[in-house]
């Protein structure tokens, strides 16, 4: 990104909510539809959304249990991947969860998101487990869906 770019982290509204989700499209079949944005949202979750010169590029949803947190989902809309903005994201969650109680996050991530992985291994995750099955890719034929595993991620703070 330019030097003129502006980037900021800020929490996220009920009414960032349309925009948020319209981000995911065209990302992964399986996107959060608005209704599940918006019911995860009014459900307690949190969202930290990323801005370019003022624009959200991506977010990510979050959920506090306890004295741990699970990022549910993050998205960074495709034209503005390999900027750092993922990083960006997720520096700015790390900070907030510092000034709070946190003291571990957890993640999943698709097996065969590369991308995503190195990400996650820079930022200090480690891979805590994996689950069977976990995504699905979509449905294929009269109903069978193509399955891929999940990595289980989790970084002490």
């Amino acid at each position: 990104m330019s030097g003129n770019t502006a980037v900021d982290v800020a929490e996220a509204l009920f009414q960032d909510l349309p925009a948020l989700s319209s981000l995911e499209t065209g990302v992964i079949a399986t996107s959060w539809s608005l209704d599940a944005l918006s019911q995860s949202y009014s459900n307690g979750c949190q969202i930290l959304k990323v801005l370019v010169n003022g624009e959200s590029c991506g977010y990510c949803l979050f959920r506090n249990v306890g004295d741990e947190t699970e990022i549910l989902n993050i998205v960074i809309v495709k034209s503005r991947r390999r900027q750092g903005l993922g990083r960006t994201l997720l520096l700015g969650l790390i900070e907030k969860l510092q000034c709070s109680s946190c003291k571990k996050i957890w993640l999943e991530v698709r097996k065969s998101n590369m991308a995503a992985q190195k990400l996650y291994d820079i930022m200090g995750f480690k891979q805590a487990g994996i689950r069977k099955n976990y995504y699905r890719f979509g449905i294929t034929g009269a109903g069978n869906s193509n399955r891929e595993d999940a990595l289980v991620l989790s970084k002490d703070l």
